[in-house]
């Protein structure tokens, strides 16, 4: 895809994502958070469409009304450049051309002077370099995984710890199991409650007893197979194990309460564990019967 090809994909509002792939539909869908960062840093200033795009800082200051931006295309103007003053730059800034030149009167002669302020303050100066397209979160302007992640995250950094977060991590068992745990007590493990709300199309059984709709509370602790194993891990320990409840989280919490099995505790991820490999192998065969 060529330069001017990418940007105007950025800049339209509907990206469409019909035919493609799965992960090219992921992208599209969560490019929203890539989106909202991007900025130009300006050079030439002749890829910047005035009153739209943003440049590194500006916030919302960029925009423009709708009447002003037709305005001012009605006159061929588009991008920054052509608002540029060649006669009156000096060493100390830009400088533009005067709302009058361009014979603009009243709010859209004051909203235009905004417009110029706010370059102003934010020291935009054109010179020879090309425009450039830049993620503004990141020091160097490319974004990262990690740094999406952080932006992603920026609005749950004050968010209260759940009483399990600790308790999970100090577990002994293999951290693989313990990330899965978290899925299962986000409710985002991959059963077919979850996957039919992401448009996977099954049959939605469960993939252990096939009598009954999967869900997360059903997979990983209702189901009859759960049950018995359960119960042939309280007769090899010699323990009652009741793992139960109304949900995974509140099963959790009585197991992870109950005195009498502080060394049992990484019992249920384990069972979880196998439960959920199971279920995901019998989405692949459903998905691809050739498995």
């Amino acid at each position: 895809m060529a330069s001017d090809q990418i940007e105007d994909w950025v800049r339209n509002p509907t990206k469409s994502h019909k035919g493609g792939s799965i992960i090219w539909k992921v992208v599209v869908t969560s490019f929203k958070l890539v989106e909202d960062c991007l900025v130009w840093k300006i050079g030439n200033g002749r890829k910047l469409r005035i009153g739209e795009d943003p440049w590194s800082g500006c916030e919302s200051q960029h925009l423009l009304s709708e009447h002003l931006i037709m305005e001012l295309r009605q006159r061929g103007l588009y991008t920054l450049h052509q608002l540029a003053d060649p006669l009156g730059n000096n060493l100390w800034g830009q400088t533009w051309k005067s709302a009058l030149s361009i014979r603009l009167e009243g709010e859209d002669a004051s909203e235009l002077t905004r417009y110029y302020k706010n370059l102003s303050i934010a020291q935009i100066k054109l010179r020879d370099s090309e425009d450039e397209l830049i993620w503004d979160m990141d020091p160097q302007g490319t974004y990262y995984p990690k740094g999406g992640y952080a932006w992603l995250c920026k609005d749950i950094v004050d968010r209260e710890p759940a009483w399990w977060w600790k308790m999970l991590w100090k577990i002994n068992s293999p951290l693989r199991i313990r990330l899965f745990m978290w899925n299962v007590l986000e409710n985002k493990a991959p059963t077919w409650d979850i996957l039919q709300k992401r448009n996977f199309h099954g049959p939605g059984w469960c993939s252990l007893c096939k009598m009954n709709y999967e869900s997360s509370i059903h997979l990983f602790m209702d189901c009859c197979y759960i049950k018995e194993v359960m119960k042939e891990c309280s007769m090899i320990c010699g323990a009652a194990f009741r793992w139960e409840g109304s949900s995974i989280l509140e099963g959790w919490h009585k197991w992870c309460t109950d005195p009498g099995l502080r060394k049992y505790r990484a019992l249920p991820l384990l069972v979880i564990w196998g439960a959920g490999w199971l279920e995901i192998i019998s989405f692949f065969r459903i998905k691809y019967a050739y498995l």
